[in-house]
């Protein structure tokens, strides 16, 4: 099943591009969320997901798979070098009995440093983008907006898109939240009707 989605999803997450090499300031530790149970916690965004049994979870084995890893080599090292390198890696993937996700990504801020790089900034250079993109990979974009929402209690940017996919209603919010030099996306995602809000409403301060 994993295999099936993931690569949609890491669509979304891969048209974030503005990483890229270059000297930084000192860089804020990275803290990768943790998962008990049905519960996400993340020190780095402040938030708990608590879901109930009508999601899936993936495993840090599944996690691995869609960040391009293998299970053994997927350790903090592995990670930030591969951040380092500007790719892509997953924290979080959940999938619910109805098709609904939520996924969170992170990438590192390496461009012009990271200070110069607001959540807005980096929403506007990917909406450009973004449309093309999909595009390439069989998504019809009907629609896309930067908007602010509110996310565990704090308001952020969010790129918000409406298309299809094999001519299947397709809803998705991405919240962008910086945390330090690294940027987290936050991607929910629904078929048909767009409930992007109530999944995200599911995030609860710490």
């Amino acid at each position: 099943m994993w295999k099936k989605i993931a690569p949609l999803l890491l669509v979304m997450a891969m048209i974030l591009s503005l990483a890229a090499c270059g000297k930084q300031e000192e860089q804020t530790q990275l803290q990768r969320g943790t998962v008990e149970g049905n519960t996400y916690s993340s020190d780095s965004l402040n938030v708990v997901l608590p879901l109930n049994d009508t999601w899936e979870i993936a495993d840090e084995e599944q996690i691995a798979e869609m960040s391009g890893m293998v299970a053994d080599t997927f350790d903090n090292e592995e990670i930030k070098e591969r951040l380092e390198n500007g790719s892509v890696v997953y924290d979080f993937y959940a999938l619910r009995y109805d098709g609904a996700s939520l996924n969170i990504t992170i990438q590192k801020l390496n461009l012009m440093g990271s200070a110069l790089v607001t959540e807005d900034s980096y929403a506007d250079t990917n909406l450009k983008q973004l449309p093309e993109t999909l595009a390439a990979a069989g998504i019809k974009v009907d629609g896309i907006e930067k908007d602010t929402v509110e996310f565990a209690g704090q308001e952020h940017v969010a790129l918000k898109l409406s298309g299809e996919v094999q001519e299947v209603p397709l809803h998705e919010t991405m919240v962008l939240v910086k945390s330090g030099s690294y940027i987290f996306l936050i991607t929910a995602a629904t078929f048909y009707e767009d409930t992007t809000a109530d999944l995200l409403a599911l995030f609860q301060a710490r």
